[in-house]
């Protein structure tokens, strides 16, 4: 029997951009099938943005898009403008869990207790207060280039970004975790 079907779908920057790769490769060794966005699937992922009023509306947008392609689809909703605005998000008809920008690596284990319980779920944390950094590792992606994740968050507090607050204060990878990511993704070419 064939897996389950997953669609991913990235807004903003080059950090979600590896973050959904990341989530997409954790899907794969679950055994689910990735499918393009625009094609009727199990699970939807939306990684979302908030760096400004249109990423938080495009979100929505993609967000509902999701929900009416397959009522019956997880619809999740991670990434920035999920961690900033997690009750806006579950308010939309349909959304079933809210991650954030934590609790990433667990995702397969929540759509699935979400599957298992049909019970929407907010998972997202007080990131203000993280101060490990949460390894995803990347899976090959057939790219010639890939993107390594070696530090999270931000410590400036300008008056103008939202990072700190929607990514957490600053945490670094374990330098031995970055010698055996790259050691791994250079092996797989």
């Amino acid at each position: 029997m064939e897996g389950k079907r997953v669609a991913l779908y990235t807004l903003g920057c080059k950090v979600n951009q590896n973050e959904t790769e990341a989530m997409e490769g954790l899907f794969r060794r679950a055994g689910y099938v990735i499918v393009d966005f625009s094609q009727v699937a199990d699970v939807y992922v939306i990684h979302t943005c908030t760096v400004t009023h249109l990423g938080d509306r495009k979100s929505r947008q993609m967000i509902r898009r999701a929900v009416r392609r397959n009522p019956e689809a997880v619809v999740v909703a991670s990434g920035c403008y999920a961690q900033m605005a997690p009750g806006e998000i579950l308010d939309i008809p349909g959304v079933d869990l809210v991650i954030g920008t934590q609790s990433r690596s667990q995702i397969v284990q929540l759509v699935e207790q979400v599957m298992e319980k049909r019970c929407p779920i907010n998972a997202v944390q007080d990131i203000s207060r993280e101060h490990i950094f949460e390894e995803m590792p990347l899976v090959k992606t057939g790219r010639v280039r890939a993107f390594m994740k070696i530090q999270e968050g931000c410590r400036e507090f300008c008056t103008y970004c939202i990072i700190p607050f929607a990514r957490g204060p600053v945490r670094s990878r374990l330098p031995d975790n970055i010698l055996e990511e790259t050691v791994r993704l250079v092996e797989q070419g």
